[in-house]
């Protein structure tokens, strides 16, 4: 197997070097997604946070060298364990996980403004002002939870 092959099977979570579309360099970027094949599909820029479709490798182009042991398993909240499926994901990368699903399955519908006057119910998707796409994911009285890509938000909502 050679190199490109190797960089080319990246397992979902690590970082990979490759072509940045919004910084127009290359970049650090995390792997998302694997196509049908088991080959990287998606990646998520660490600097712009944009998600996109890999862009490979010109053989020209390597990683850089680093003096430093470079991490490549992404540190986020809880240990590995802690990944496996569960009722409510802990780490920040199953919740953006849960929340890109959920996104997905809304489809092409229309998605509503966010307004406290209003109600919505669990699994609804919500555009806020400052947060974007949210879903509810609990109702509480006149509280909502909703999970956005920067994480869980309580906000007020009608009954």
């Amino acid at each position: 197997m050679t190199e490109e092959e190797k960089i080319d099977r990246t397992p979902v979570a690590k970082d990979i070097w490759c072509w940045s579309t919004k910084e127009k360099a290359f970049t650090w970027h995390v792997v998302v997604n694997h196509d049908a094949q088991g080959y990287v599909d998606r990646v998520q820029c660490k600097v712009s946070k944009v998600i996109h479709k890999y862009k490979r490798l010109a053989k020209s182009k390597a990683a850089p060298k680093t003096t430093a042991t470079r991490s490549l398993v992404r540190k986020v909240g809880g240990s590995a364990s802690s990944r496996v499926s569960s009722a409510t994901p802990t780490s920040s990368a199953a919740l953006e996980d849960v929340w890109f699903r959920s996104l997905k399955k809304w489809g092409e519908k229309p998605v509503p403004k966010f307004d406290p006057k209003v109600s919505f119910d669990i699994d609804d998707v919500l555009e806020h002002v400052s947060f974007g796409k949210g879903v509810v994911q609990k109702r509480r009285d006149n509280k909502i939870e909703v999970l956005f890509r920067a994480g869980i938000k309580v906000l007020p909502s009608a009954k």
